[in-house]
């Protein structure tokens, strides 16, 4: 049992739901499964009881109640232990630079960064450098102008190494008040009936959505680098719609409809960290990659759908 498996404990005792516990630590529900029931082989008593066995929904046992009081003293001691070491350690901290693309930076990447200097038991500087698209981000790696980015993989490119750490999903993006808006999903038969928006050829993700257009007989309009822009213009424009990843949040999400495709039900984007192969990494720049496969292992057995479309023009 590590500091890591009592956050993990911490996190789903909060939430009383595995796959959004999962989710908000950055790891897979399976891996968070499995370090709960060795934290409660190691103590010999059960920790959780199921409330809802359909949903995966759990509650504190008595037991679990009374671990639980005991061990969010010792973790909030712990953070401001490191809060006070941290500005001094700071100066002398390892740094690891770091590009990603537009969609992880919001939410994933910084619950990732987080978990993993928490689990590292020590600070880490994160240079952080923000680049609008796999290719840059890419580039920038195998430059060495960063050691690593969080981004989609660019095929056939052999120098570099990508560990899958999520996957997205596409979908189309509606205004509101267009009638389109109030189906439950969308078949990408019926989208050649409305102007579509999507990626401009920048952007990776351009051209598994063109080779879905030429199959499915529909035009898509280059409008856009990432999700944000394309719901602001069918916002904008009613009449438009957009072909996208699902990856907005916050206020603006809310202010648009995001249609099921039906034909793309499984994942259909990867994006992953990449890394030059022939890198010679630092300890702790191993050790992050060491912390990102362990925690997203079970990913690497998906195959996402845009790998049945070629990416070339």
């Amino acid at each position: 049992m590590n500091i890591d498996h009592l956050r993990y404990f911490q996190k789903l005792a909060e939430t009383g739901h595995f796959s959004k516990a999962a989710k908000e630590l950055c790891i897979t529900q399976p891996a968070l499964s499995n370090s709960i029931r060795k934290m409660e082989k190691s103590l010999g008593f059960t920790l959780f009881k199921s409330t809802n066995e359909a949903n995966r929904s759990v509650e504190l046992t008595v037991y679990g109640a009374e671990f639980a009081r005991h061990i969010n003293v010792a973790l909030k001691e712990i953070d401001e232990a490191m809060n006070v070491a941290g500005p001094r350690a700071l100066e002398n901290a390892p740094v690891i630079r770091l590009g990603s693309v537009a969609s992880v930076r919001r939410s994933f990447l910084p619950k990732l960064l987080s978990n993993f200097v928490t689990a590292h038991g020590s600070i880490v500087n994160f240079d952080l450098v923000e680049e609008c698209s796999t290719f840059n981000c890419s580039k920038a790696v195998l430059e060495g102008k960063i050691d690593m980015a969080i981004c989609g993989r660019l095929p056939d490119e052999e120098e570099l190494e990508f560990i899958p750490v999520l996957f997205q999903n596409a979908v189309v993006v509606a205004n509101p008040n267009m009638p389109l808006a109030r189906q439950k999903s969308i078949s990408l038969t019926d989208l050649k009936n409305y102007p579509i928006v999507s990626y401009r050829n920048s952007a990776l993700i351009y051209y598994p959505f063109k080779e879905l257009s030429k199959q499915y007989g529909f035009k898509c309009y280059q409008a856009f680098e990432d999700e944000v822009n394309g719901a602001v213009q069918v916002l904008a424009d009613m009449r438009l719609v957009a072909l996208m990843l699902d990856t907005i949040e916050g206020d603006i999400r809310n202010q648009v409809s995001v249609l099921p495709i039906t034909e793309l039900k499984g994942p259909f984007h990867a994006v992953g960290l990449v890394y030059r192969k022939d890198k010679d990494f630092s300890p702790t720049e191993t050790a992050f990659l060491d912390y990102v496969k362990s925690r997203t292992a079970e990913l690497e057995r998906i195959v996402p759908i845009e790998c049945s479309y070629s990416p070339k023009e």
